[in-house]
């Protein structure tokens, strides 16, 4: 394929950004971003015309096997400059990157070409996207804390105008049983959307799901209840989940990869896979496993992995570019103390805004 663009500038730097509040999860906790900021200039040989786009390489050990040093250290070993297919695609140059740094530098490369054309990101790679795409509603994210201090983030973040919250499990039963209630009486008309990183046993799963329909919890998704490798647990919980409340089993930790994607299939362990920029390595492959999804009938989740306004907005481009999904969660930046990729926070309500030019700004639209 001819070549038209070229990657002339290359550079990374931290986006260490602390949290409002510790995000605890079954696998984790941060307190401040371990993410990893990436620079290109991009020049169109045809026009001559060069243009900088920005990506989040945002890590999350243990779910990333990645850290911000490893990354730094795969972008520095590149040799500069780098010719892009007619189409921009990442060359074998890029071939050796882990996930992270993959994802990170695939997204500054689409930003600075669809400002180059003048095309918005989620366009350039779907061009037969709908757009403006129909507005993206988002959920927020409830990390593992005390069951009431729990409730009292709900209360704060519907008072924002939040609906759905997508809230962290997996650690002690009782305590997340406890948070559930608190939240769904301190929220009424609230839906719940849990996760557990893995975090169940499959009996402790089962338990959850017998108390959700019990006491006739608003849950309306249970992600990720076992361990990654476990689908034949995971299929369990679905089966579970169907029979004793209409709870959607979804793969997250499970699914990087259609292959992954295949295994979960033939097993029937999940209604509905959480696509990740980071996790599959790019936002053209996460592209590629959500459409094989949709067309398997599953349902779709785009998540985050803590990023800043510069990994939600791209991710935000990867819904546009599917068409919707059924469990938008576009969230993490609000979790944050500062927002260095944004002139201002205030404007991050559950309606997600990928810019000030909206799904018109061409690349990003930052």
């Amino acid at each position: 394929m001819p070549q038209r663009w070229r990657i002339e500038t290359l550079s990374a730097a931290p986006l260490a950004v602390p949290l409002r509040d510790p995000f605890v999860i079954a696998s984790g906790r941060v307190d401040v971003t371990p993410n990893v900021l990436i620079r290109v200039a991009v020049r169109d040989l045809a026009a001559h015309a060069l243009a900088e786009g920005w990506g989040e390489a945002a890590t999350l050990p243990p779910v990333t096997s990645e850290t911000p040093t490893a990354v730094f250290a795969a972008l520095g070993a590149l040799t500069l400059p780098i010719d892009l297919t007619d189409d921009a695609s990442l060359p074998a140059a890029c071939a050796g990157l882990g996930p992270c740094a993959r994802a990170g530098l695939e997204v500054a490369v689409l930003d600075a070409v669809g400002q180059l054309l003048r095309l918005p990101l989620g366009l350039l790679i779907a061009p037969e996207a709908v757009w403006p795409p129909a507005p993206i509603t988002s959920d927020i994210t409830l990390a593992i804390a005390a069951p009431m201090t729990m409730a009292g983030w709900a209360t704060d973040f519907a008072a924002r105008g939040f609906t759905a919250f997508k809230v962290k499990v997996g650690r002690a039963i009782d305590d997340d049983l406890a948070a559930l209630r608190a939240i769904a009486s301190t929220v009424p008309g609230c839906t719940l959307r849990i996760d557990a990183n893995g975090g169940y046993t499959l009996a402790e799963a089962l338990r959850l799901c017998d108390a959700i329909a019990a006491d006739r919890l608003p849950v309306t998704c249970f992600e990720q209840p076992c361990a990654t490798a476990d689908l034949a647990a995971m299929a369990a919980v679905r089966r579970a989940a169907a029979s004793c409340a209409p709870i959607a089993v979804l793969a997250d930790e499970s699914c990087k990869s259609l292959g992954d994607l295949d295994r979960i299939l033939d097993l029937g362990a999940a209604d509905g896979i959480n696509l990740k920029l980071v996790k599959s390595g790019g936002i053209r492959a996460c592209l590629q496993i959500g459409r094989a999804a949709q067309a398997a009938g599953l349902l779709l989740m785009v998540g985050a992995m803590v990023e800043t306004r510069v990994g939600i907005v791209a991710a935000a481009h990867l819904t546009a570019a599917l068409g919707g999904v059924a469990y938008p969660d576009l969230d993490t930046a609000w979790l944050l103390a500062d927002h260095p990729c944004a002139a201002a926070a205030d404007d991050l309500g559950p309606l997600v805004k990928p810019g000030p030019a909206g799904w018109a700004g061409p690349g990003l639209g930052r």
